[in-house]
């Protein structure tokens, strides 16, 4: 019986172990753990402190495990404008909660790409230059409170 439950321990931390495992070339970055990733590297406080730290220590760009999934800090103007340029960093990732909510798709401004996001930024521009007629309107009803 204690054979079968350390054969089952040591399994499920294998597992663990396999799934959270840094990706082959990822940038280095505070330490990792099996389920929780980088979570007692992330700062609580001063954000600000522990990326300076992490600059000096890391460099530009810091890998961090988020769970089981990479994330990545970026850091510095030549870092973050190398990047922008990148295909792989346009867009946002697809999360559970993002798939769940938006009904799988990517809708609105802030997550769709490409010809979606062409669409919904002339809708978006379209009615924002409507509001300077509504400007009017809104001093009107201010002034008659007032």
């Amino acid at each position: 019986m204690l054979f079968l439950a350390i054969l089952a321990v040591t399994i499920v931390f294998l597992f663990c172990k396999y799934i959270s495992q840094r990706p082959k070339n990822f940038p280095p970055g505070p330490p990792h753990y099996p389920l929780i990733g980088g979570a007692l590297s992330m700062p609580s406080g001063d954000i600000h402190l522990t990326q300076q730290e992490w600059l000096a220590k890391y460099g530009g760009v810091v890998g961090i495990m988020m769970g089981p999934r990479p994330g990545l800090f970026i850091q510095g103007a030549p870092y973050v404008q190398d990047a922008l340029k990148k295909p792989e960093f346009q867009g946002r990732p697809q999360t559970s909660d993002f798939t769940a909510t938006s009904f799988g798709k990517s809708l609105g401004i802030g997550s769709s790409m490409g010809a979606q996001w062409q669409v919904s930024r002339k809708f978006t521009i379209k009615i924002l230059k409507g509001v300077k007629n509504m400007e009017d309107i809104l001093q009107l009803e201010i002034l008659a409170h007032y």
